[in-house]
């Protein structure tokens, strides 16, 4: 016997979907807060952020003032990083080069996000030749090594955290889109989808109401996970000379510029090495601790 689908059957399937999908989110929550690895990170990344983001009122200089009496100074309560090779506050370098350093990232992770998803949902809910190109066109960026390409292009667009960010959020969205299409696919076969098509709903409505509340799950997990991978390039590539302008701070750069006084001030390494280091521990822990908790069930 074939069941005739009536609109009050179709509200019935999208008011139960609706209401297991507010179950999930709850049950994802407790499985979350449950994680002390995600915890953890959760707590290192809000430490961080916080200092960075009041790095005005935290930082007891200058970070570009130079001071030539004080090179190389120690620790001590009036510097308590010490100084650099050109007398400047090493606390204050690290807190306002944190703040180019943690934005960067975060609106590299954005965009990445935003073209992913926009490209993943379009391919897998259309299809056919539309998800075609989008596929074709993520494979040949896919096999494109993104260190390599992004240097070359920044080379040629100047330098510049802009830019860097730019050329990381058009080399890094096939990821996304990859993931994202895997998933819309998936929901593109489920009942209330169906039913939804079945009563003349659009495309772009089913896309808006129905796929993209469903992949913001797998969305938010791979960009949190691929966070810390952004940090890595941009400090990189700043290492490398191509991203802020000295004398302004930044993590990658301050790790450059201590290459000169590694044998007087080490220390001068450890500190903006540190700190990337935690930044990208407390992404990857939290990215982790999403992963299981969006795992199914045994």
């Amino acid at each position: 016997m074939t069941m005739i689908e009536t609109p009050e059957s179709v509200t019935a399937i999208t008011l139960a979907a609706a209401t297991a999908g507010r179950s999930r989110r709850r049950a994802l929550l407790r499985r979350a807060t449950r994680d002390r690895g995600a915890v953890l990170g959760a707590v290192l990344f809000v430490l961080l952020v916080a200092a960075v983001a009041t790095a005005p009122l935290l930082s007891p200089f200058d970070p570009t003032s130079i001071d030539p009496r004080h090179a190389l100074a120690h620790s001590s309560r009036l510097h308590p990083l010490g100084t650099d090779l050109l007398g400047r506050d090493v606390l204050s370098r690290l807190l306002h080069g944190g703040r180019t350093s943690v934005a960067a990232a975060l609106a590299a992770g954005a965009g990445v996000a935003t073209l992913g998803l926009l490209f993943g949902v379009v391919a897998g809910t259309i299809g056919g030749a539309v998800d075609t190109v989008i596929m074709r066109l993520v494979d040949i960026l896919l096999a494109l090594p993104l260190l390599v390409v992004a240097m070359v292009a920044v080379g040629l667009l100047g330098g510049g955290t802009d830019k860097l960010v730019l050329t990381v959020i058009l080399l890094g969205w096939p990821v996304h889109a990859r993931v994202v299409r895997a998933v819309a696919l998936s929901i593109r076969e489920q009942a209330f989808v169906q039913a939804a098509a079945a009563l003349g709903a659009s495309r772009l409505r089913i896309m808006l109401r129905h796929v993209v509340p469903g992949v913001t799950g797998a969305v938010a997990t791979l960009t949190m996970i691929e966070l810390g991978r952004f940090v890595l390039v941009l400090s990189t590539l700043s290492f490398l000379g191509f991203g802020v302008r000295a004398p302004n701070p930044e993590w990658g750069a301050m790790l450059a510029d201590a290459r000169t006084s590694f044998f007087l001030a080490p220390r001068l390494l450890v500190y903006p090495g540190l700190a990337i280091t935690l930044l990208v521990l407390s992404v990857n822990l939290m990215g982790d601790g999403l992963r299981d908790a969006l795992a199914p069930a045994d």
